[in-house]
């Protein structure tokens, strides 16, 4: 599957992330609401020095950022950046819709066979969760990979060890 990183593309250039979302779009389809929830890990120390992503590395070439841990990076950082980037990425032009739905902190487990590596233990593995919502999948996956949210996800790339996403669509409630 040959897919491109331009414009307007929801390929990111990951052949397994882009099965991933060939196939999640296949089943939601186009233009449908759709709420992604994440599970997160962070790192003890945000790791500046250790981004591979492109457009994080070509974003941010100036000042070193000062550290933190990742937990930091991730709640002070990130997401107020994240929300200042939303503000203008989902404003009239890309339609509005965009919004976090919770943000936790203090994961502990009721159910979770197979995920996490015995090793780690499930009750030590996620330390957050954050759930959003967007107006149509493809304005999600064209939003993170634009310049505007990897100015905000260059602390969250910094900040996470580890992150699990799951898309799935909002319905009413009975």
């Amino acid at each position: 599957m040959e897919e491109d990183w331009s414009e307007g593309s929801i390929y990111s250039g990951d052949p397994a992330r882009d099965e991933l979302v060939k196939d999640a779009m296949g089943k939601i389809g186009p233009g449908k609401p759709v709420v992604i929830i994440n599970l997160l890990r962070f790192r003890e120390d945000a790791d500046y020095q250790g981004l591979t992503h492109a457009l994080a590395s070509s974003i941010h070439t100036g000042e070193p950022t000062p550290s933190a841990s990742g937990e930091e990076a991730y709640f002070k950082r990130y997401i107020p950046a994240y929300n200042e980037q939303c503000q203008k990425w989902f404003g009239d032009e890309h339609g509005k819709g965009q919004k976090i739905l919770c943000v936790s902190k203090g994961m502990l487990p009721l159910l979770n066979y197979g995920r996490v590596p015995e090793e780690q233990g499930d009750a030590n593995y996620w330390h957050a969760a954050i759930v959003l919502q967007y107006p149509n999948f493809e304005r999600a996956m064209e939003f993170q990979k634009s310049d505007a949210y990897w100015e905000a996800a260059y602390h969250r790339a910094a900040a996470l060890e580890d992150n699990v996403a799951w898309v799935t669509q909002p319905m009413e409630a009975a």
